[in-house]
């Protein structure tokens, strides 16, 4: 997420530390934060939501573990530098890629559960509470389903992608 001359991201290191950034495009300097440290699966890579005046917050979970989706909050908006203390959302199975949106103020979440089922969840008081997760998308396949989401310039309208990867020892 760009704003002003700043890039806001979201990454997972060679260690597996799930990285929250800043990259400041007139200096090019760079400052970090690590949220927390898992195995370096790339299933892990964490979704950084930045938003002009308000805190950070940062999704992350541990590919086939059955944790939940964590999080991290900021304590002051746009600051890498003080986090308050992970929390956990349960999604009924493993969650991994996370992907979430701020709409009029209202954060609309979503993560893969399992491999065939994606939920959706929302805050209207910027990750203080959350609604109880519903199922978003779910197939009955025997395909680990990809979804892709992007909110447009408007600031109301998404779109999303969906797609399958067919594992090779199942024929359904």
């Amino acid at each position: 997420t760009r704003i002003g001359d700043q890039v806001y991201f979201g990454a997972m290191d060679h260690e597996g530390r799930m990285i929250a950034a800043r990259h400041d495009l007139a200096s090019g300097a760079t400052q970090r934060a690590a949220l927390a440290q898992f195995e370096d699966d790339d299933h892990n890579n964490p979704a950084l939501l930045a938003v002009a005046g308000k805190p950070l917050v940062c999704f992350y979970s541990r590919h086939d573990a059955e944790e939940g989706l964590r999080y991290r909050i900021s304590t002051a908006p746009l600051s890498l530098e003080d986090w308050h203390p992970e929390q956990i959302l349960t999604f009924d199975g493993t969650t991994t890629y996370a992907q979430v949106h701020d709409v009029g103020g209202v954060l609309h979440l979503f993560t893969r559960v399992n491999e065939t089922r994606w939920s959706w969840c929302m805050s209207t008081d910027w990750a203080q509470s959350w609604s109880a997760p519903r199922d978003f998308l779910s197939f009955d396949t025997d395909q680990q389903v990809y979804m892709a989401s992007t909110l447009l310039a408007d600031g109301r309208t998404m779109r999303i992608g969906v797609s399958g990867h067919p594992k090779e020892y199942e024929k359904k």
